[in-house]
């Protein structure tokens, strides 16, 4: 509904939100200081994910070379953020609050992670955990339905990647904050922080193994 506003452009809310080249560097840092002595129990998801650093700033470098255009975004794009009436009908999209400039594969990667996830954000059996593709390829078919008119070539091949780059972002960030004490996400129980960081690694694992397939849909919905 945004993609043809003309400038200027929305205020950037909350700058470098979805930033992994900068959330990859907090982490880094958090690691050499290691304030609460947390570090030693988390060795092995450390070095799983900041394996993964080089090719997690692809889009960043993407969008600075100007190959994928800046699109406003809703940037939390999760189905607790779309109001159904009674019926379970759509009314609209809510919490505006994180909208600005971001790339679409944010959205689109946001919206996998959270709402095609076979288990909660916090499972504590990493087994449960796993990418549902029937649901990613009912919500595929229907974003490109929407997006294609506009959506470059380019933007697209980047949609799958995007949900593997959200998830890896949201583990390293809830990583960060379980190193750092647990002072950003709210906790409920014990390690809840270090539980939600190893439910994301088990969903980023699922979307890896997957990520060929995912590909062929998305590609297979935009040019249908």
């Amino acid at each position: 509904m945004l993609s043809d506003l003309p400038k200027p452009n929305l205020y950037d809310v909350i700058p470098n939100f979805h930033n992994t080249t900068l959330r990859i560097e907090n982490l880094k840092k958090t690691i050499e200081i290691d304030p609460y002595s947390r570090l030693k129990g988390v060795q092995a998801e450390v070095d799983y994910l900041l394996g993964f650093s080089d090719e997690m700033n692809s889009i960043i470098e993407l969008g600075n070379k100007g190959v994928i255009p800046m699109r406003i975004v809703h940037q939390d794009t999760k189905i607790s953020n779309i109001l159904f009436n009674e019926k379970g009908e759509f009314l609209c999209v809510i919490d505006l609050d994180t909208t600005m400039l971001g790339y679409v594969c944010y959205d689109f990667g946001d919206a996998i992670r959270g709402g095609m996830n076979t288990a909660a954000e916090d499972e504590d059996n990493t087994e449960n955990v796993a990418i549902n593709m029937s649901n990613f390829k009912a919500f595929t078919k229907g974003y490109a339905a929407t997006t294609k008119s506009f959506l470059s070539q380019d933007e697209v091949k980047t949609l799958a990647f995007g949900a593997k780059l959200i998830t890896f972002e949201q583990s390293i960030r809830f990583l960060d904050d379980y190193l750092n004490g647990d002072k950003y996400y709210r906790c409920t129980k014990p390690k809840h922080n270090l539980i939600r960081t190893r439910a994301q690694i088990a969903l980023l694992k699922s979307i890896i193994i997957n990520f060929n397939t995912m590909e062929a849909i998305v590609l297979e919905c935009f040019e249908n």
